[in-house]
């Protein structure tokens, strides 16, 4: 007390005050009420006190004051020891009874001792752990929420990138078609200069051709599709409906249909669309059809088909003969690989599928094995 009396002659705004224990080794009422005069008094000089204490009264008078705040020491339940983690804004626990009965204190002593303490002490104690518990749910909430935001960042991050490369390509995309008009025309000139150029040699060498071979003339200066030399042959002779054909791609069946350039060729009860110049005449059609259909299916057929940076019409060409050549391999799926881009090659790739016979279902893949810059594709085998 003489110190504390000395304290209280110098004491002002600029003094670092310390109590350890304030209130202890008297009446706790009486030191209650002495440490709570105590920092009223100190409080109002404008210093700073920092104060540890076990009495209540004097923990319940700071968290009313003005300028007061109380903080407690965290304390693990589990290793019964103290966390040396301050935590602000609610008073400490004593845990003496608890400590009591851990230390092996009979269970009467005990209860008798919380008779003694009365309801309102129980009750404080009772709210402190209250307390405890829900700011370590708070806690955990908080850490769970900077998380979702972190996450939440790094999507809308993601978004904008991927607007922004939107934004590009769109920007790109009335290039990209201009310039492939432009290709379409050269090539569709190209076709025609070349039939042309066969009509009047076959004029001026007097030639008389054929109604079919004029049908195909026709047909590949109207067809814009770039043929693939390694796959070409020239059409046979009895070509006609009820023949047994063997196609370019490998693979036996019954030709069903004729249409201009292209026949309908029915496989293992399927039926697909194929080039005459890709069929070759095994046997002309009997009277009576055989009801079996013999397929000879090609072991090496790729799983897989790449059509990036191919124009539409050549990709489609590719696909289509990529199908029919897995449906007569027996393959029951099938890959094809179209990148992003403007989506051009994307959408011509879902229109080949809804109208192939042998196309049984198709979807994009997951993000990890391509997302929209591939398709899938499952075969009725």
């Amino acid at each position: 007390m003489a110190a504390t009396a000395r304290l209280l002659d110098e004491a002002d705004e600029h003094t670092l005050v310390l109590f350890d224990e304030l209130g202890a080794g008297t009446d706790p009422l009486e030191g209650a009420a002495l440490g709570c005069a105590l920092l009223e008094d100190l409080t109002g000089r404008g210093g700073v006190t920092v104060v540890s204490t076990h009495l209540a009264a004097i923990a319940l008078s700071a968290n009313a004051a003005d300028g007061m705040d109380n903080a407690a020491m965290d304390y693990d339940e589990g290793s019964e020891r103290s966390t040396y983690t301050l935590s602000m804004g609610r008073p400490g626990r004593s845990r003496a009874l608890e400590i009591a009965d851990r230390m092996g204190v009979s269970k009467g002593v005990l209860a008798r001792a919380r008779e003694l303490l009365g309801g309102e002490h129980l009750e404080l104690d009772h709210w402190l752990r209250r307390l405890e518990t829900l700011e370590k749910e708070l806690e955990e909430e908080r850490l769970d929420l900077r998380q979702r935001r972190s996450e939440a960042e790094q999507a809308l991050g993601a978004a904008r990138r991927e607007l922004e490369r939107l934004e590009s390509e769109r920007g790109e995309l009335p290039k990209k078609l201009a310039q492939e008009r432009e290709e379409l025309r050269r090539r569709a000139k190209q076709k025609l200069d070349k039939a042309i150029s066969r009509l009047q040699r076959a004029t001026e060498e007097h030639e008389v051709l054929g109604r079919r071979r004029l049908q195909k003339l026709r047909d590949e200066a109207l067809r814009l599709e770039i043929r693939d030399d390694r796959a070409a042959a020239k059409p046979s002779d009895g070509l006609e409906v009820g023949a047994l054909v063997r196609l370019a791609i490998g693979g036996k069946g019954e030709l069903r249909e004729l249409r201009g350039s292209r026949a309908q060729v029915e496989i293992s009860g399927k039926r697909l669309w194929v080039p005459l110049s890709e069929l070759e005449v095994l046997a002309k059609p009997t009277q009576r059809r055989s009801a079996k259909i013999q397929v000879q299916t090609v072991e090496d057929a790729p799983r897989e088909i790449k059509l990036i940076g191919l124009d539409s019409e050549r990709a489609r060409e590719d696909l289509e003969r990529f199908l029919d050549q897995a449906f007569s391999a027996g393959r029951t799926a099938v890959r094809v690989v179209h990148g992003h881009g403007a989506g051009i090659l994307r959408r011509m790739v879902a229109d080949v599928c809804r109208s192939h016979p042998a196309v049984r279902s198709f979807r994009h893949p997951s993000q990890q094995f391509g997302g929209t810059g591939a398709t899938e594709v499952k075969l009725d085998v």
